[in-house]
Formats: structure tokens, C-alpha cells, sequence
């Protein structure tokens, strides 16, 4: 009988799934899309959960307000049309959002790359 089913990896994120006979270790699950499984992890007992997600920065006149995401998340602001990095950070700890003006008219990308289980975002800004 062909069952639907996911491997996970140590830290619990779906590495693959399928349709057929399981691999040992596999987890067997209700029909899903491949792009749904990859929000999702194993949470101990809960079981598959949704991968927690970071809050997205905001831009408001010339304040780019990126948030801080969990320890160790990766934080990043680029130029679009250079391509070069501006502020780059890691965090140690959960805490407050990190401020920045962005004074000249431009395009930017926030890249918000937290460590695992947490879902990253990349997001783009014109002004």
C-alpha cells in the first residue's frame, strides 16, 4: 500500500517526502504539498507543527526597522542595484528591532535569516 510520508532531519526539519513504501525513519502523513512540508517540523511530542516565522522589517520616510529574530539570527541590508551589503549583524539575543536611516532614494533588500526551526524572509523596499 503506498503511503505519503517525510524524513526529517536531527533539528526536526523535512529534508524529503514521497508517495510509496516508507524508508525506515520516515514519518507517515496526510497528503500534502512538498512546499507545505518544508513549514513544518517535528516538535517532540506535538508532533509535525508549523515552523515558527520571523516579523518582517518595516520602512517608514527614511527608518528601516529590522527586528532582531531569535539568537543567531542572521540580519542583512543591501543595495538592489549595487549589490552591496550596508549593515550586516548577528544576533546573541532576542530583543528590540535594530533602527536604520536610509536617507538616499534607492531599492533595498532585507534578508532576515534566523537558525533553524524559524522560517527567514527576505523582503524588498523602494523609496
Amino acid at each position: 500500500m503506498n503511503q505519503h510520508y517525510i524524513v526529517i532531519d536531527q533539528d526536526g526539519l523535512v529534508v524529503s517526502a514521497g508517495v510509496g513504501i516508507p524508508p525506515v525513519g520516515a514519518i507517515i502523513v496526510d497528503r500534502a504539498e512538498v512546499r507545505d512540508l518544508r513549514r513544518l517540523y517535528v516538535d517532540g511530542a506535538n508532533g509535525l507543527v508549523p515552523r515558527p516565522a520571523v516579523p518582517g522589517a518595516t520602512l517608514e520616510g527614511d527608518s528601516l526597522s529590522v527586528p532582531s529574530g531569535p539568537a543567531g539570527t542572521r540580519l542583512r541590508v543591501v543595495d538592489r542595484v549595487s549589490d552591496e551589503i550596508l549593515w550586516q549583524h548577528v544576533t546573541e539575543a532576542a530583543g528590540a528591532a535594530h533602527v536604520l536611516t536610509l536617507a538616499d532614494p534607492g531599492a533595498y533588500v532585507v534578508d532576515i535569516d534566523p537558525p533553524s526551526p524559524w522560517i527567514g524572509v527576505q523582503m524588498e523596499f523602494a523609496k
